[in-house]
């Protein structure tokens, strides 16, 4: 039973006149409006923030930075698929007021017509490899050039892999060679390093040297295990910091700064 005096929001509506019909039609039109101009100011920022994203990978280089999307993906937390989707779409608008003006809806159009009716994927996406995606300082190819040496095969897992490799036919003498070698060359680094910095050997203990072949290998792993490149950007630090006040250059300083030091070397 319907307690006495309650009824419903339609029956006062009705009974009260509370607003003109003009008024009501007025109040209603305004409001679809404003829905409306917004829901199209939100499309078209999101369009814009996709071809932002489109346009500084394509300033990256197309084939450069295709293999590394994965990775962009991770960091960014935005998926692979739409960045794909990003990077074609600026690659068929060169500019945003070309593409507003190329698409019959205009300013009402969405991403999600855009992409599916108006840029081209009829081109599948390359498969790549994961030595494409991971291994940007080609350190599978410098273990494929070794005499003796045979990758078998690669474990992936999130941003990183790992090499199997075999050691194939060799004498247990050319085995100690090849361990050798490689533990000269970061003996000869190592002294360099120290011979710049001017320290005494006796001075440092393990963890000193446990940090200094970490960075070490970090950079030879960059130069391809080219060791007078790693030498070189040492120097080339050492040069440029050494009178810095803001700066206490090191090994580590090396490392990060490794890609500039080669890049500028010789200037």
């Amino acid at each position: 039973m319907e307690e006495k005096g309650l009824t419903t929001a339609k029956e006062v509506f009705k009974a009260k006149e509370v607003i003109l019909q003009e008024e009501w039609d007025s109040l209603i039109e305004d409001c679809k409006a404003i829905l409306i101009e917004s829901v199209t100011t939100v499309r078209g920022a999101i369009i814009e923030c996709k071809w932002e994203l489109g346009n500084r990978l394509l300033e990256a280089g197309d084939e450069r930075i295709t293999p590394l999307l994965q990775r962009v993906a991770v960091e960014v937390h935005v998926s692979e698929r739409d960045l794909f989707y990003c990077l074609a779409f600026r690659k068929k608008f060169p500019s945003l007021k070309e593409m507003w003006g190329r698409v019959p809806e205009g300013k009402n159009i969405s991403w999600h017509k855009l992409v599916n009716n108006y840029i081209d994927f009829a081109l599948p996406k390359p498969v790549l490899s994961i030595e494409d995606k991971f291994d940007e300082w080609g350190i599978t190819d410098w273990w494929q050039k070794q005499k003796d040496l045979q990758v078998l095969r690669i474990k992936n897992k999130g941003n990183a892999f790992t090499l199997v490799v075999r050691v194939g036919k060799v004498l247990e003498v050319d085995r100690k060679r090849l361990s050798e070698k490689i533990s000269i060359v970061y003996t000869e680094i190592t002294n360099f390093y120290i011979g710049i910095k001017g320290w005494k050997k006796a001075d440092l203990d393990h963890n000193d040297y446990g940090r200094i072949n970490n960075a070490i290998k970090a950079m030879l792993e960059k130069a391809s295990f080219d060791k007078e490149k790693v030498k070189q950007a040492i120097k080339w630090c050492y040069l440029k910091y050494k009178d810095s006040p803001h700066i206490d250059w090191n090994i580590n300083t090396c490392e990060k700064k490794y890609a500039e030091a080669v890049k500028n070397h010789g200037r």
